[in-house]
């Protein structure tokens, strides 16, 4: 016959006297677990972490353009161009120039390794931070003024990297307008050499203004002397024959008038076309002129 099953419950006092039989295990345990902490604390090489705060501000130098305002960018190109920096941040460009600066071609951490630009890379974060232009740039390693050093020699130089570029830009600009300012000088030249030339060339004092009343009076009072010769004519013709003195005189007449007609017709036509090619040739000199001192103010 099987016994019965004593159910019992624990109860706080239980569960202190099994603890309490194993003290000596849970108190080794404790130990040796505290001790290599401790130990792995105190024997394991320290990192450090220097950090600088840059800020960034999209700026295009003004030197060819002649809109004196900002026009927005796009947000795509706005963003294009801070990602482009932090590129540059992180670039090997800039850890060569930062090692150069320091010497660290010489450090046994860096100067050993077949690619030291590599090995500066590896220490450096680029933490751009939201909703603003500033971006920080951490450094991190064993020696505290090693890496501090490091860190402000990254910003400095980065300012410097951009400082140079802009400053090319700006003389490249400066080449370009007075390349500009020569060529420009010399079509003024010619075309004011080429105004004065058609001028001596068709004796010209004073260009006329086509359109006065003048000039369309001398047209007008010969139409009108011409329909009134034509009116005479049509009269006459019907009383007497072509070969009468009366029809063959103011026959005479009307073929004067008819000549002098096409005479201050291509008279006035001859006047127009100089004043039009006059007008070319001072447009073109003094276009010329402006952009020539639009470019010199711009230098």
């Amino acid at each position: 016959m099987i016994p019965p099953v004593e159910i019992k419950e624990f109860t706080f006092k239980d569960y202190w006297e099994i603890l309490y039989k194993r003290r000596w295990i849970i108190i080794t345990f404790t130990a040796v677990t505290v001790g290599l902490v401790t130990f792995y604390n105190f024997t394991r090489p320290k990192r450090y972490r220097a950090e600088v705060t840059i800020h960034i501000e999209e700026q295009a130098p003004r030197i060819i353009s002649n809109r004196e305002d900002y026009i927005y960018r796009e947000g795509r190109k706005e963003r294009d161009y801070y990602y482009s920096q932090y590129g540059l941040l992180k670039s090997h460009s800039l850890a060569e120039r930062v090692i150069e600066k320091l010497g660290l071609a010489n450090d046994p951490e860096i100067g050993r390794a077949k690619n030291p630009a590599e090995i500066l890379l590896s220490w450096v974060s680029i933490e751009p931070q939201r909703l603003s232009n500033l971006v920080g740039v951490s450094i991190r390693g064993k020696d505290p003024l090693k890496i501090t050093s490091i860190a402000n020699t990254w910003a400095r130089e980065f300012i410097y990297q951009d400082i140079e570029k802009r400053a090319g830009v700006a003389k490249y600009g400066v080449s370009w307008l007075e390349e500009q300012l020569a060529g420009s000088l010399k079509e003024i030249q010619d075309a004011d050499k080429e105004l004065n030339d058609f001028v001596r060339k068709n004796q010209i004092v004073n260009i006329p203004d086509m359109d006065k009343e003048y000039d369309k009076s001398i047209l007008k009072e010969l139409e009108r002397q011409k329909a009134e010769l034509e009116k005479k004519f049509a009269a006459l013709s019907n009383k007497y024959r072509e070969k009468h003195p009366l029809v063959k005189s103011l026959q005479a007449e009307l073929d004067k008038v008819e000549n002098n007609i096409k005479e201050e017709t291509e008279a006035f036509l001859a006047v127009q076309d100089l004043a039009a090619e006059y007008r070319i040739l001072k447009r073109k000199l003094d276009t010329s002129k402006s952009i020539y001192e639009n470019l010199l103010q711009r230098a």
